[in-house]
């Protein structure tokens, strides 16, 4: 019996200590009150995955881009661009793009790492070996190749390997390539190189900084400089709004750079300023964002997909490393269709598996619209329907706070932030609670303030006769 009793509380140690590890891979969880991971019911189910195509297996797919119902997926050790209609719910082959006419010769791409298509549906491929970007339509006519581009503050001999590309509105080219800890390449309609943009901040080791005040210059000139990380894939959303990714670093995984390329993301309620599993260093290997701004994160090391709303609150974790249907091995991009499903690339499975939102995600989904949206009033029902089928779900209180302080229904508020941990809120809602109640009760505190200052003159004024009497009866 103690040795039962014991092997039980080993295991309920390592369950705490483990935190995350304790559930399945591919086990849905948010984070509680107290940042620790809980189990929450799943916003998204792996509807499927697509293993065999019309043109065969894939070979390393390496990007996968969406675009008015269309897929477009970089097939990249195929060497082939390969076209999809996902409308109404379905997968049918287009066509593949794997040579073009370029000039009166057949030409043909090397390990395509990226493609993008635009507005009017112009394809821009990351012809990565190769050294280019090529433009098609969207039958696979040529149009257009950018070669290495003329860059003054670098030498002609650089190498040159882009990866992946968005273009925006204005036929801007923003360009992904490999050794590039600038940022991104940016380059107008003609191919120009017109500057970098947005490169990741140098973020030197604290210890590395301290160890060098004991070398010599010539020994310090041995060691590693300290260079900015190159992004691991870009975004474009709307048109206009740039998102990068970067690998295995400790902030700022995610980023949405404004035009002069500073990073503008809301991190209002993003926990330790961390996308991803909070407690270790994710690798996000690429980014979304759907129609209403929810961020999806793709991490690599873990195989999971962590989602966002615009304000950085955590939303669902769908996902994990494995072999079953909505588990990776090695997940390479994501694209998000307009009706809300997620198209995931796995480069070492060859496959695509695709999550549609379950009746709880779509609910989460419609109530969070509204809360972004400033309804908080109009979203409350909604929140309260997830808290009654899922009590730990930590946003849903915080937007329930956030109706009542609307509402001015303040204590109610209160409690409601301080279960959601959203202290921003709560010390909202306390101000206005503490304005209110002296607002309604002004008269009587006066009268409450007035009549203890009468008792404590009353009071002093007996004890004074009180002592005056004592002294002058002892003397």
């Amino acid at each position: 019996m103690r040795k039962l009793i014991g092997i039980i509380v080993a295991m309920g140690v390592f369950m705490l200590v483990s935190g995350i590890s304790v559930y399945a891979q591919d086990q849905s969880y948010i984070y509680n009150k107290y940042q620790q991971p809980v189990p929450s019911l799943p916003g998204y189910y792996a509807q499927t995955s697509y293993e065999e195509f019309e043109c065969g297996k894939l070979n390393v797919p390496e990007d996968i881009y969406i675009r008015d119902n269309y897929c477009f997926i970089a097939d990249t050790n195929n060497n082939r661009i390969i076209i999809y209609d996902i409308s109404n719910n379905d997968f049918r082959f287009i066509r593949i793009i794997d040579s073009f006419s370029n000039n009166g010769k057949q030409d043909k791409f090397s390990n395509p790492n990226g493609v993008f298509a635009n507005a009017q549906m112009e394809l821009f491929i990351a012809d990565t070996t190769n050294g280019r970007i090529v433009k098609l339509d969207f039958e696979g006519n040529f149009i257009n190749v950018f070669g290495k581009p003329e860059i003054t503050v670098m030498s002609n001999n650089y190498e040159y390997f882009p990866k992946k590309i968005v273009v925006d509105e204005d036929y801007r080219m923003y360009i992904l390539a490999t050794g590039m800890t600038e940022g991104l390449m940016q380059l107008n309609k003609n191919g120009e190189f017109i500057r970098f943009y947005g490169s990741n901040p140098v973020r030197p080791n604290m210890f590395e900084l301290l160890f060098r005040n004991f070398l010599t210059q010539e020994q310090i000139s041995r060691r590693r400089i300290f260079i900015p990380q190159e992004y691991s894939n870009v975004t474009l959303s709307n048109e206009r709004f740039i998102y990068t990714s970067t690998l295995g670093v400790e902030n700022e995984q995610v980023k949405h750079l404004n035009y002069s390329g500073k990073n503008i993301i809301r991190m209002d309620n993003l926990v330790h300023n961390k996308y991803g599993d909070h407690t270790t260093v994710p690798d996000i290997v690429d980014v979304g964002v759907d129609k209403s701004d929810n961020i999806y994160t793709l991490d690599q090391k873990s195989g999971r997909i962590y989602q966002y709303n615009e304000l950085s609150d955590l939303m669902f974790v769908t996902g994990g490393i494995g072999d079953k249907q909505g588990s990776f091995k090695k997940a390479t991009a994501l694209a998000v269709a307009d009706d809300g499903r997620v198209f995931v690339t796995d480069s070492m499975k060859n496959n695509i598996t695709v999550f549609k939102p379950t009746e709880f995600g779509a609910l989460v989904l419609k109530a969070n619209d509204l809360y972004i949206e400033g309804y908080f009033k109009e979203s409350r029902d909604n929140w309260d329907e997830i808290i009654k089928r899922d009590a730990n779900y930590t946003l849903a209180k915080k937007s329930i706070g956030s109706a009542y302080l609307q509402e001015k229904q303040y204590y109610s508020a209160m409690k409601y932030f301080l279960e959601g941990r959203d202290f921003k809120g709560y010390s909202q809602a306390f101000e206005k609670f503490r304005t209110d109640f002296l607002r309604k009760n002004f008269n009587i505190i006066c009268i409450i303030i007035i009549i203890f200052i009468t008792l404590v003159l009353v009071f002093k004024k007996r004890i004074t006769r009180s002592i005056d009497g004592i002294v002058e009866f002892v003397g």
